[in-house]
């Protein structure tokens, strides 16, 4: 624990003094700054005749005589204001460089007001956002500082609030920049894409813009926005499209599919996997002859017809594990099917299309949907029926609804007269009878029931981005105010999802997850002990990713003892290993 004396360097050339205090925080398991102290600007500090050095020096020394004051006679004194670091972000750096896209998205500012670098708004606030994810004010002020490359030495404070707005305006350029970096270096996959939609809640009583009330994943009435999100065949991201939380998602994954026609071609044959929120006959009928799907069916969205084959004992497959125990169970069937949907001139269109269908059971997941659907049907027998009622009238403002007896010819509302609703008895024998029971629909027929099984599972990894998205980079609840600043602040979460990715997939080839490298980064801190002298605080039970990176690049990551040359080598991509990813 020590005072410092931290230095912002404003846009007109004039430098900001704040005393800040690095301490350990025993919450986050980490060491954190805070400020303690304003002392103001350098002009209107500099005493008459004093020079630049001499006044700095003259505030050094008062932050030194702060830290005696209080005791501090063994901490560690630190000259230039970093006296904790982190350097464990050279990855998401390095393949930031390797991918070699600052200069295009620094033209996309040309003609506009901004002359300063849009791609030093874009990838150190989705670095920060791994290293300790907060306010973009709290992230200038406090974890900037203690990124190894501080930031704050090339954008002021509001640079970097008037360039997050500004990539808001330019979302799908940056997207298409990254994609295209992506596929030159490591050969974008896109023989199956994976859509999925969720939505982000913001702590605020009334709807603006983007931020409408919606469905939310939450079950939170707060307004909301929603994301689409498609990921290629390797599980990194392809597209992202931000919408009005009380949209419907279906349109988005046409759009999707769209872009990569753009990109790709016609004649790229791509086989889009969804769950069943995208699967609808639209989505089907505008699948293009040389395209094709894996979607999820609920059964209980389907006609008793269209599920006798189901309940057939003939042709099931067990998929048993190393014990002999059945995991799940799976069966098929191939046919012409009648799909028609409206379009956007309210016409009926109405086509067929060659399907197979795949039914699966899961003995356990049956056990588990059994146990809940018995608990709410229990539950709202036992209610009473105004409270049913209240409850499906109004929702959770249901305590606002009166329920009264009235006569339908009069008007009149009726005393002494009950109201009665009884359970649903068949409804829940119904639903039950289908708890265990999946249905996948694709056009391709002539893939095996087993590799579509393993192809649609894979969609799980869409659900991963966005739980590490709102936990890991607490990319909700948003404090963004404007349409602009919100696309921006998900478009820097988007950008440090890419980054890990290519990492997780390209760099470590899956010997280390996404989860992991977070890990690593929020622990990989040096100690500055004077001058061109760090001291590395990783612990070597932490340290996996630092063995595994020195087997292959030999840089002196478990060094105790750095220098400022060995740092610097870490951010180079090709000392790094990350330019010649898969070796």
């Amino acid at each position: 624990m020590a005072y410092f004396l931290r230095k912002t360097k404003r846009k007109n050339g004039d430098v900001y003094f704040q005393v800040y205090d690095s301490y350990y925080s025993m919450d986050q398991k980490k060491n954190r700054n805070r400020s303690v102290q304003t002392l103001g600007l350098l002009s209107r500090l500099r005493k008459d005749g004093e020079s630049d050095g001499e006044c700095e020096k003259r505030l050094r020394e008062k932050v030194s005589g702060m830290e005696s004051e209080r005791g501090g006679k063994d901490a560690k004194q630190i000259g230039d204001g970093d006296e904790v670091i982190n350097y464990g972000y050279f990855l998401l750096e390095g393949m930031a460089r390797y991918l070699d896209v600052r200069k295009q998205i620094d033209l996309l500012t040309f003609g506009s007001r901004i002359h300063y670098s849009l791609s030093d708004v874009l990838f150190p606030l989705a670095e920060a956002r791994v290293i300790d994810p907060c306010s973009k004010w709290k992230t200038f002020a406090e974890v900037f500082p203690l990124m190894y490359q501080d930031p704050t030495r090339t954008i002021s404070v509001s640079q970097m609030y008037s360039g997050v707005s500004y990539l808001g305006t330019v979302v799908q350029d940056v997207i298409d920049i990254l994609n295209a970096a992506i596929d030159r270096h490591f050969k974008r996959d896109l023989g199956k894409v994976y859509f999925d939609c969720t939505n982000y809640y913001f702590e605020i009583d009334c709807e603006s813009g983007l931020r409408k009330r919606g469905p939310s994943k939450e079950n939170r009435t707060d307004p909301i926005v929603s994301m689409a999100l498609m990921l290629d065949s390797d599980i990194i991201p392809y597209q992202m499209e931000i919408f009005p939380g009380n949209e419907s998602e279906k349109p988005h994954l046409p759009r999707a599919l769209e872009r990569i026609r753009e990109e790709k071609g016609s004649k790229t044959k791509i086989i889009q996997v969804a769950d069943k929120g995208l699967n609808c006959a639209e989505n089907i009928g505008k699948c293009g002859s040389n395209d094709g799907y894996i979607f999820s069916k609920s059964p209980k969205m389907m006609a008793e017809k269209d599920l006798e084959w189901v309940f057939e004992d003939k042709g099931w497959t067990d998929v048993t594990d190393k014990d002999g125990e059945v995991v799940y169970r799976y069966k098929s069937v191939t046919g012409v099917y009648d799909y028609e949907y409206r379009d956007g001139d309210g016409k009926t269109v109405s086509f067929k299309k060659s399907e197979k269908r795949v039914a699966t059971f899961n003995p356990s997941l049956r056990k588990k949907q059994a146990i809940e659907l018995t608990r709410q049907y229990d539950r709202a027998v036992k209610k009473t029926a105004a409270a049913r009622i209240k409850e499906a009238v109004g929702g959770k403002n249901g305590k606002m609804v009166a329920v009264d007896a009235v006569d339908k010819r009069t008007g009149e509302v009726l005393d002494n007269v009950s109201v009665t609703l009884s359970g649903d008895k068949e409804k829940l024998e119904h639903d039950l009878k289908l708890a265990g029971y999946n249905i996948l629909v694709t056009s391709e027929l002539d893939m095996k029931e087993r590799e579509i099984y393993d192809v649609y599972h894979r969609l799980w990894n869409i659900e991963r981005t966005f739980r590490m998205m709102k936990t890991q980079l607490a990319a909700r609840p948003a404090y963004a105010s404007t349409d602009d600043s919100i696309r921006g602040h998900f478009l820097t979460c988007y950008t440090a999802i890419v980054l890990l990715r290519l990492l997780e997939k390209k760099l470590f080839a899956d010997a280390f997850t996404a989860e992991e490298i977070i890990e690593y980064i929020r622990k990989a801190y040096a100690v500055k002990l004077g001058e061109n002298d760090y001291y590395n605080i990783l612990k070597r039970k932490d340290a996996g990713i630092s063995e595994y990176m020195q087997k292959r690049t030999e840089l002196p990551l478990l060094n105790k003892r750095l220098t400022d040359s060995k740092i610097k080598s870490f951010f180079d991509p090709k000392n790094a290993g990350i330019g010649d990813p898969g070796k």
